[in-house]
């Protein structure tokens, strides 16, 4: 399978377990993933920056990582894991996007 590098950087084919089955990634969606639904939130607002702003993806913006990033956190992560995460990612879209 090839690899699907999300907007805001996870590498849903390899990171996220509900890929191909609850979800087709962000991108075959429109950002309107399962989990961003709700409080007037339509898609998710990573996704939803990244279009209005016209980027392909976030890591075109050198804003990152921004309040949205950090306001999407996954509660199950501790600090070090989501610190983690955001490294991890940020380094992922700027090897995607050179």
């Amino acid at each position: 399978m090839e690899e699907m590098i999300s907007v805001c950087g996870v590498n849903c084919s390899k990171d996220c377990p509900l890929f191909m089955k609850k979800c087709e990634g962000c991108r075959a969606i429109n950002g309107k993933v399962f989990w961003a639904y709700g409080d007037g939130v339509e898609k998710c607002p990573l996704f939803d920056c990244a279009e209005k702003k016209g980027f392909f993806s976030c890591g075109f913006c050198r804003e990152k990582p921004c309040e949205i990033w950090m306001s999407t956190r996954d509660p199950d992560l501790s600090d070090e894991e989501f610190e983690k995460d955001v490294r991890d990612r940020i380094k992922r879209l700027d090897e995607f996007c050179t």
